[in-house]
Parts: C-alpha cells; structure tokens; sequence
C-alpha cells in the first residue's frame, strides 16, 4: 500500500514541479508514505504541526503560512493539507499534504507572462507576499500589498500606485479559497502600457488561479486513486468542470468590466483634456482683461484730473456770460462734451474695477421692482417684459447705482438683440455654489449666493463672439450706435463686487446672462447720519492739498467765490506749513489722496493728532488708494469723487462742515 502510494505521489510530483514533496498521514498526523522518500520520518507524528492542527480543526483543506525548509533554510515554502473521506461512510481514513516551493511556483506564473512588463503576484491569507517576480521573498516582512487588497472586493479591478515597483500599475484581482483562506492573486502591468494588454490580463489571471485549484485538485485525485474510489472521482471530476465553466463565465464577465473600464477611463482623460483646454482659455481671457483693465484704469485717472477742469471752468465761463451772450451756447457744448467724456472715463474705471464703489445691503427683488417703469420705457412696447423673483431672497452688499447701471446695460444690450420685438424675462433666485460649478467656473467661489438672470429672445450670440463681447470698445453694433463699453462696465462692476458674471447664448436661440453675488452674511448697517441743510455757502478756512495745478486753481476758485478763506498746496510738506502757521482758523482739510511723497491720508491723520476737531473730505478718481480697499469705500470716510463739479463740491464741503464729527481714514 504504501509502495502504490508513493508511486502515485511521485506522478503528482512529476506533474506539478512547483511541489517539494509530498506525503500522507492518518487521522492522528502519523505519516505513512512520502515522496521523495525519507525513511528517517516514517512513522513519525506531525499532530503539533500547523497543517494538522488547521485541517483537523473541521476536516476543511487548509493552507499553512510560510515557513522555511529545515535542511535548506533559503528555501521557502507553503503546505496544503486535505482531508481524505472514505466515500461511503465519509469518515476521514487520512490527510494528504504538499509542500509547494514559492520560488518554483514564482517561475511558474511567470511563464503564463506574454509581456515582459506583465506582472502576476500571489498575496498569503496572511497578507504576505508568496510569489513576487521582484522581490526577495527570503526577506518575510513584505507586507507591502496587505492594505492594497483589503480594499478590493471580489474579482476587482483596479489602477494604483504599486509600492514596490513605485509607478501607477492597472490589473485584475481574483480570489482563490483553499478551505477556510483565501489567497489573493493579482495580475498587474504598467497603466501607461496597460491599453493594448488590458483585455488579457484577465484571462492570465484565471490561468494563474487555475493552476492553485488543480494542484489542490490533484491532491484529491491521486488519494481517491489510492482508496479505489474511481466513482467518487468521477462525481468529484464532474463538480469539478461544472465548477470550472462558472469559472470562465466569471472570467468572461471580468474581461468584459476590464472592457468597459478601460472605454470609462478613456472618456475620462478626454473630458478632463477638454476641461484643461477650456480653463487654459479662460484663463488666457482673463490675463487679457486685467492687462487691458489696467491701461484703461491709468488713462480714465489721468482723465478724471483734466475734465475736473474743463467742466469745472466751463460751468465758471458760463455763470459769467450773460444770459443772451451767445458764447452760453458754445461752452454748454463744451461742458456737455467733457459730461459725456466724463461717463466714458466712469465706463473705463468699472471695467478696469478701479471705480470707488460705496455698497449697502440691499434686497434685488426690490431693486428690480424699483426699476419696473425705467425697464418697459427702454425696452419699448413691442418687448413684452416679465419678472419671476424669488421668495425669501437673500441680501447682497453691492452699490445700489452701479447695480442699477448692469441692469440697464444688460436690458439695452438684449433690446438691441431683439429688433423684431420679443421677450425679456429677469429672474432672482438663491444659489449654494459647489465645487463642481467652481471647477467648471475658475473665477468664481464657494459658498452661498443671490443671483439674478436676464434672458431675451433675441438672435443669440455664436462662440466667437462670446469670447470678446466683455472686451472694451467691441462691439456688433453698426458705426454710430454704441461705444462697445457697455458689457464691459457690467464685467467690471460685477467683478469688483465680488461677484461673477456668465452668458449662455446660441445663434437664434436668444442670450441669458447670470450673475451671481455673494450673499450678505451680516445685513445690518450703520444709520445715515443726516446733516443740518445750510446754505451752499461759508466762511470757514479750507486747507486745499492737491498736486494737480489745474484741479488745485479749480477747487480754490469754486470755495472762494462761496466765501470761503482758501489756504491751497501742492503737497504735504506746504499744506502742514500752512496748517501750523492757520492752526487756530483751519477748519478742514481738502486733500487729494493719491500724491507724490506724503499722501492725503497720512497727513490728514498726523493734523488730526493736532488738531481732533479737523473735518477732513477726500477728493479722488481711482481705487488704487489708501481709502478704499477691493474698491470699497472705507466706512466712516467723507469722499468726493473726481471729475470735480462746483456745485457738487459745494454741496459735500458744506455738509461735512455740518456733520458732528470728523473724519479719519
């Protein structure tokens, strides 16, 4: 008998070279036969092995961790036990176990490889590495896998970072279960490389799988041969190929997921290649807008200065016309002239965002029903006009006039896209903007917002011109009919609100622009402060700081001939001279903000050191200053701004007089 046996066991030997010997023991761990033979152990008890103590815990096959051999230490190993029933009565009459070299086994599945690049890797139920193609396995803490694979589920797939090889790999996971453990086989390759190769690594995993279950397999076999049991092998053969065919069917669908992945992954790569174009543009448009919104920012400051003259001496030359001269009509066209430049210089300034914007908390369900009127007048009788507002709408902070204006320029703008007539809708709403729609969206932010949305009718726009109609001075109109400067204002205002601006438009399919603003977290605002009407007039002393000649004469002119004592400098160094020679009769500071050396603002702090009472009233055409921050007025600060009119100057110079207090930047 056991002569027959280890002939048998030397087939099984022969057949599967991955196995270091075999051996079969009885029920109480006695071995009884063994190949290769070693007489030495015959009759000699394994019970305190962890193979018998595994497999006689239930009579389950049972797979061993990895040890080493004793007379051969360099040599790792792995042993299967399985129990052998009697098939009639089911009693267990003895207990076949192999020995597999990891080393052999390793060379084995490499064998399966059609790539050189291709990897197949076996992972112990200990999550240790059994069969690496790189690694040395006689090194036994390689653990490097253990939390990859408790991650995957059943037949997985996967592209990750391998920590060995230390690149992104992308394969396949099978499971294969020996009694009650369950080992892990992984087959993996490059993912840059993995396109072509991808739909077999399944089908070399299945061989890597199948190659464990028939040395289990053959175990039985050659133990039944042993016993004559040729019924039961036939029974267990047919479980066998039944078990087989779900097999493939399994390694079907696998291949087919592998499939239908690696179509995923492509989509992926190339919505994210359009996304990266589409954000290079934007952010191509955007580094345009900001070169071009400086220049026009310097042009309209130097402006601002100049027609604080021609308007300001204008209005002088014409107060002392009489009034049938007929000169009164000649520099009214001028005054008008340097009006209507002085609006294109507040367009500049918007569109460059460097406008002085003094915001309040404000409701725009109810600035766009205060416009109600003012909208159906422009848009004419054949635009039929409606409003569909929010219920609840949160607050924004932004400057009610500058609102207003990207209103009526984004209403002007849809009328002119509608010369047939049509329809015009303006529409509120509250919005939670995520970080999906910042992604698609990279100039705008996180976090809660108010909207409105103006959508027309119209002719539409087609990708062409959608890219430039935010630019200053384009526009589609024909010669004569715009300045192009009205989109770009509504950029302008928009963005130094804080907010974003964009349009969704097709040819023939009409044109809707959204704007989106931050939500006001904090509504409540400081009470207005009312000053005591007087007359236009005073006595008081006015020190005048301003390094502009001509707008420096203008403001001395206009408060001198209002009674004023008027005490005028160029810069900070004259006006403290002045100041400290007048301490006792100066009663405000007029002070340019932006000037050579010294600035406004921190003259006006060192004269109010010496004098609290000082009123102070600011005079400026630019944001780029020390009295306003992002474009927003610092609170609790008295401003003009330039160009400068007479009267306009008047009217502030009297009521900051007239206020209780002072102020300090």
């Amino acid at each position: 008998m056991k002569k027959g046996s280890r002939a048998r066991l030397q087939l099984l030997v022969k057949h599967f070279p991955e196995l270091d010997r075999t051996f079969v023991a009885d029920p109480q761990g006695t071995l009884w036969a063994d190949y290769p033979p070693a007489p030495e152990s015959l009759s000699k008890n394994f019970s305190d092995r962890e193979w018998f103590k595994g497999v006689s815990r239930d009579w389950q096959p049972y797979v061993s961790g990895v040890y080493r051999r004793n007379a051969s230490p360099q040599i790792l190993l792995v042993a299967i036990a399985v129990p052998v029933p009697d098939p009639d009565t089911g009693e267990v009459i003895g207990i076949l176990v192999a020995q597999v070299r990891l080393d052999a086994l390793t060379q084995s599945l490499a064998m399966l490889i059609r790539r050189n690049d291709t990897q197949i890797l076996l992972i112990d139920h200990n999550g240790l590495v059994a069969a690496h193609p790189v690694l040395d396995l006689q090194e036994r803490t390689h653990d490097e896998y253990a939390g990859m694979i408790a991650g995957f589920s059943e037949d997985d797939t996967f592209e990750r970072f391998d920590p060995v090889a230390g690149i992104s790999m992308t394969g396949a996971v099978a499971r294969c279960r020996v009694g009650d453990k369950e080992w892990t086989a992984i087959a993996q390759l490059p993912t840059d490389e993995a396109r072509a190769p991808i739909a077999s690594l399944g089908r070399q995993l299945l061989f890597a799988e199948l190659l464990l279950l028939c040395v289990a397999g053959g175990f039985c076999i050659v133990m039944l041969r042993d016993y004559r049991r040729i019924r039961q092998l036939n029974r267990t053969l047919d479980k066998t190929n039944e078990q087989l065919g779900k097999e493939v069917e399994i390694r079907k669908d696998t291949e087919a997921a592998l499939q239908k992945a690696n179509v995923k992954l492509a989509e992926r790569v190339e919505e994210s290649s359009r996304t990266l174009v589409d954000t290079e543009a934007q952010l191509r448009q955007a580094q345009k807008m900001e070169a071009v919104g400086r220049l026009a920012g310097g042009v309209a400051h130097d402006f601002n200065n100049l027609l604080s003259v021609i308007i300001g001496y204008a209005q002088f030359a014409q107060e002392g016309l009489p009034e049938d001269s007929p000169l009164r009509a000649d520099i009214e066209e001028i005054r008008q002239a340097g009006e209507r430049a002085a609006g294109l210089t507040r367009q500049l300034l918007a569109f460059s965002r460097k406008q002085v914007l003094q915001p309040v908390v404000l409701d725009l369900n109810e600035t766009v029903a205060g416009m109600d009127k003012l909208l159906r007048r422009l848009l004419g009788e054949d635009v039929q006009f409606q409003t569909l507002l929010t219920d609840d709408l949160g607050r924004v902070r932004a400057d009610p006039g500058q609102l207003e204006q990207v209103v009526v320029n984004l209403a002007i703008n849809a009328r002119d896209a509608m010369p047939q007539g049509g329809k015009l809708t303006i529409e509120t709403g509250n919005a939670d903007l995520d970080e999906n729609y910042v992604a698609d969206h990279p100039d705008a932010k996180v976090g809660p917002h108010v909207y409105f949305a103006i959508s027309d009718t119209g002719v539409g726009m087609d990708a062409a011109t959608r890219e430039k109609i935010f630019e200053p001075f384009f526009t589609t109109k024909e010669r004569g009919r715009g300045t192009g400067l009205g989109l770009s204002t509504v950029y302008g205002i928009i963005k130094q609100s804080g907010g974003n601006i964009w349009v969704y438009s097709e040819p023939g399919r009409g044109t809707t622009f959204k704007v989106y603003l931050p939500r006001a977290e904090d509504t409540s605002e400081p009470k207005a402060v009312e000053a005591p009407k007087h007359a236009e007039r005073g006595t008081e002393t006015i020190l005048v700081l301003e390094d502009e000649p001509g707008v420096r004469r203008l403001a001395e002119q206009v408060l001198s001939s209002a009674g004023y004592t008027v005490l005028a400098a160029e810069n900070a160094e004259q006006a403290l001279e002045l100041f400290q020679t007048n301490q006792d009769k100066v009663a405000m500071l007029l002070s340019d903000v932006v000037l050579p050396g010294t600035g406004g603002p921190a003259l006006a702090r060192q004269l109010q050191a010496i004098q609290p009472g000082l009123k102070v009233l600011f005079m400026s055409g630019y944001t780029d200053n020390a009295i306003v921050h992002h474009g927003v007025l610092d609170a609790g600060v008295n401003f003009i701004e330039k160009p400068l009119r007479p009267d306009a100057l008047l009217k502030k110079v009297r009521s900051v007089l007239d206020a209780t207090e002072g102020s300090l930047p």
